[in-house]
C-alpha cells in the first residue's frame, strides 16, 4: 500500500465516505484516504465488514 495505494482490490467509496478508499483483506476492511501532495496514507478505520461502515457519523 505504501508504494501504490490504488493497487488492485482498493475501491473508491461513495456517499458520506467520498474521498476515502477501502481495502479488503478477508473479512477485514481498511478505510483510508491518501494525501497525494505529502505522499501520506491516513488509515481511519480497520475492522470487520459488518461494523466498519457504521462508525462514520
Amino acid at each position: 500500500m505504501a508504494r501504490n495505494p490504488f493497487r488492485p482490490g482498493v475501491k473508491a467509496m461513495a456517499g458520506e465516505w467520498r474521498g476515502y478508499y477501502r481495502l479488503r483483506i478477508g473479512d477485514i476492511r481498511v478505510i483510508f484516504w491518501p494525501d497525494l501532495k505529502t505522499k501520506t496514507i491516513y488509515v481511519d478505520y480497520i475492522g470487520p465488514r459488518g461494523d466498519i461502515y457504521k462508525t462514520k457519523t
